[in-house]
């Protein structure tokens, strides 16, 4: 059965609703990431020296983050989830090496026909998130974006941090009672989820079993390789409670056998 108070379930439930609310803005052929696309394509330094722009899904366990920030309780994450306050997607534009500038300047030079094009995209706030630095921008239906512009090295360090960092249940991630280890996996992404190697509980030397049932205030640590093969398997669906990670783990498998 699933687990009734899994608060990030509740999280990916209202994103989910959010991004199908909004799908025409959202749309690969015509949004605002095919708008974003052209102009840096177009651009006359951009389209040479940025690698790639890419819009990236936002997970749960850093959506949970900005609702502690704006003091959600949380019995009610789906009503504090709205768009003005929470980004809908990580935009990432990747600056090659060989530019000897600073990455952001070459983002400024097509600002302007951004914040004059059909989603008038603007800059709405800059930020620090831990290591890094990111733009808050909003497009003319108030939705926001969390914009990263990085060099390649920058972003090959972004993706380390991520595969080598290790996620934590620390009290700004609380552990959900009730769910496993698998679960708060899928819960911090589903990369993590797929590419999970190990996990320790507190502070055990000796990895837990995935199907171990996490109690409050339980710390996890999670040993994952993104840029390794995925390490799931059917009997992953015996250690999962929540649908969530149900619904991951039948979307891998029906990608895998179909293709």
């Amino acid at each position: 059965m699933p687990v009734k108070e899994d608060l990030y379930e509740e999280i990916h439930k209202a994103y989910e609703e959010t991004l199908r609310k909004n799908r025409d803005t959202f749309r690969e052929e015509y949004g605002v990431e095919a708008s974003m696309q052209k102009l840096v394509q177009d651009g006359a330094r951009t389209g040479s020296m940025v690698k790639s722009l890419s819009f990236q899904r936002r997970d749960a366990y850093s959506l949970y983050q900005d609702l502690s920030k704006l003091r959600a309780d949380n019995k009610d994450m789906r009503k504090a989830f709205i768009k003005e306050k929470l980004s809908v997607f990580d935009i990432f534009i990747i600056v090659s090496d060989q530019y000897s500038g600073r990455p952001d300047d070459l983002f400024f030079e097509v600002y302007d026909k951004l914040y004059q094009g059909f989603y008038r995209m603007t800059v709405t706030g800059c930020f620090c998130d831990g290591e890094e630095s990111f733009y808050v921008l909003t497009d003319k239906y108030r939705h926001t974006y969390r914009l990263y512009v990085q060099s390649e090295l920058e972003y090959r360090r972004h993706l380390n941090r991520r595969a080598v960092g290790r996620r934590h249940g620390e009290s700004d991630a609380p552990v959900c009672p009730g769910i496993t280890v698998l679960d708060f996996a899928f819960a911090q992404g589903e990369e993590i989820g797929l590419h999970l190697e190990r996990a320790y509980v507190n502070d055990g030397i000796s990895p837990a079993g995935l199907d171990t049932v996490l109690k409050a205030g339980d710390h996890v640590r999670l040993e994952y390789d993104l840029s390794g093969p995925v390490t799931a398997v059917f009997e992953w669906f015996g250690y999962v409670k929540t649908d969530l990670a149900k619904e991951k783990l039948i979307g891998y498998f029906n990608r895998r056998f179909r293709g």
